[in-house]
């Protein structure tokens, strides 16, 4: 840009930097505003950590699970927090979750598979069809590399000898874990289908 008129240039410098200001304040209020949300996200996420820690459960299993979904859903609800502070708010909610199914005596396949149908209505609900499809697929991997596991094990028991008691009883528990594992997943899998099909349906539909 070339010059101005000697007479115009006072004149151009004040508007110039009457723009950059207004630049600058709409900036930092923008981030003030962000920071400000991330902030009261922060709080009541905390909040609901404390209130999770709180709850005594009630005598019906399928009620208490009720409750942990909805502690999960809530979560979900919540928007974001600062980045610095989002793997350790997050890490703190599952650990309160977790000691909350291991106090009213809810097995972990439980948990494993309620939070991944939260993941997953998170991924329906958006519509990300693409996410659930790449969930499913590494979930199949998975089962597949367990099932691979479990025959290597299977074989080398076969190769114990009658001293070999410690270890044999080892494989067998590994098997025993490993085919649980399995189970998980293939519950997990079955709410992709779910999932699918409700949003191929919805398509259909619209």
């Amino acid at each position: 840009i070339g010059s101005v008129p000697r007479k115009q240039s006072q004149e151009v410098w004040l508007r110039f930097r009457k723009a950059c200001d207004h630049f600058f304040n709409a900036k930092q209020s923008h981030f003030s505003n962000i920071e400000t949300e991330h902030a009261n996200n922060l709080k009541l996420k905390t909040e609901l950590i404390e209130e999770v820690k709180q709850f005594k459960g009630a005598d019906n299993v399928e009620e208490n699970l009720e409750k942990l979904k909805d502690f999960q859903n809530r979560w979900t609800q919540i928007g974001q927090v600062a980045f610095k502070e989002k793997d350790k708010i997050y890490k703190e909610f599952r650990a309160s979750i977790s000691a909350l199914y291991e106090k009213l005596n809810i097995k972990k396949d439980a948990l494993d598979v309620e939070g991944f149908k939260q993941k997953v209505k998170v991924f329906s609900d958006t519509g990300d069809i693409k996410a659930l499809r790449r969930e499913k697929s590494a979930i199949n991997q998975k089962i597949k590399n367990i099932e691979n596991d479990i025959s290597l094990w299977e074989t080398n028991m076969s190769f114990f000898s009658g001293k070999a008691e410690g270890l044999l009883a080892d494989a067998k528990k590994k098997i025993e874990k490993a085919k649980a594992e399995i189970e998980t997943l293939i519950s997990q899998r079955k709410a992709i289908d779910i999932a699918e099909r409700e949003l191929s349906k919805k398509e259909k539909e619209n």
